[in-house]
């Protein structure tokens, strides 16, 4: 369960079962999402006249909560530490995602996770991301997404 009027992963709950809903306290309106397990990564990417550079991976690092359920960021590796065969099927993936779903021009930040073999993506955005991810890109891979993303206004 997310709060609609909160940002990020903040105050987000798991739910198991209904019994689980008695024990929280809900102040606004929530969005219900399923829960997919799974290590989560963020996608960078550019696009231009619908060709697609994905210009980093990043491997999130989540801290528990109280329940110890793992929803908020504490750290960002980029780039993430994947086999060369893994990096190219996210990169394909996220490219004919962002193909199908019409984002043909600038930045994208995707998040998704993976578990196995099995890839899902959480939600993406026509933004850069966020948790200064822009200034982890640039220092790993010299490309700076907001001087791109200026141009591209």
């Amino acid at each position: 369960m997310k709060p609609i009027d909160s940002y990020g992963s903040k105050d987000v709950v798991q739910v198991n079962s209904i019994n689980d809903i008695a024990n929280i306290c809900f102040s606004s309106n929530l969005i219900a999402e399923e829960f997919i397990s799974g290590e989560e990564y963020s996608v960078e990417a550019f696009s231009f006249s619908g060709k697609h550079k994905i210009i980093a991976i990043t491997k999130k690092s989540l801290i528990e909560n109280e329940n110890g359920k793992n929803f908020t960021a504490i750290g960002h590796c980029v780039p993430a530490d994947l086999p060369k065969t893994v990096q190219q099927k996210i990169v394909n993936y996220i490219s004919q995602f962002l193909t199908l779903i019409g984002l043909d021009e600038g930045a994208s930040h995707t998040e998704m996770k993976r578990d196995g073999k099995k890839m899902r993506i959480i939600e993406t955005h026509n933004r850069i991301g966020g948790d200064r991810i822009s200034s982890l890109v640039k220092l790993s891979t010299g490309v700076d997404l907001v001087q791109l993303s200026m141009f591209k206004v």
